[in-house]
């Protein structure tokens, strides 16, 4: 895998992606079995958590492109339950669903996600928002797996394109 360009030194143990613009970072840690996205964006974080978790935004950037992204439950609360539908052209539609375990406004997200065609495949996603000095903001996602063989079968999935693909989408829906 190339690792050129790359804006942080990522350990041994990580298969780093290269960047296509400074500021975004792709890495996989095979020993913590963890996926790591690191992207900054010109806005506040106030702004960022809004469009990343309000249910009428949220099918603006969420999901591949291709797919209709329909947000059917999101209760946006410790302990709360979430569920967006994806349906492809053809409409065939499978659902993500999972539990927040922690949100800190504007600072962080933690939840469980389950593709339901697939159950007992769990992933813990953590989104934080960390506001830097110059009014911009990072946006660090990171996807535990629970067992390497979930970790390389969502990453042969071109799991490293389809974040970038949706990040960008992401950044155009905000503005940034």
């Amino acid at each position: 895998m190339p690792t050129e360009n790359l804006n942080r030194v990522d350990t041994q143990a990580c298969m780093p992606y290269s960047s296509l613009m400074l500021g975004r970072n792709f890495s996989i840690n095979q020993d913590l079995l963890e996926v790591v996205t690191e992207r900054i964006f010109n806005s506040d974080a106030a702004k960022l958590f809004k469009y990343y978790t309000d249910p009428a935004l949220i099918p603006k950037w969420w999901g591949e492109e291709s797919l209709k992204t329909t947000v059917e439950l999101q209760n946006l609360h410790e302990g709360g339950s979430w569920r967006f539908i994806q349906t492809q052209p053809d409409n065939t539609s499978y659902a993500w669903s999972g539990i927040y375990q922690e949100i800190l406004q504007s600072r962080k997200i933690v939840s469980t996600f389950v593709l339901e065609p697939q159950p007992g495949h769990v992933y813990i996603g953590t989104a934080l928002f960390k506001e830097l000095p110059n009014g911009t903001t990072q946006l660090i996602e990171k996807i535990k797996f629970l067992n390497i063989e979930d970790l390389n079968q969502m990453v042969s999935m071109d799991m490293a394109q389809k974040t970038a693909e949706r990040l960008d989408r992401f950044a155009l829906v905000t503005g940034s």
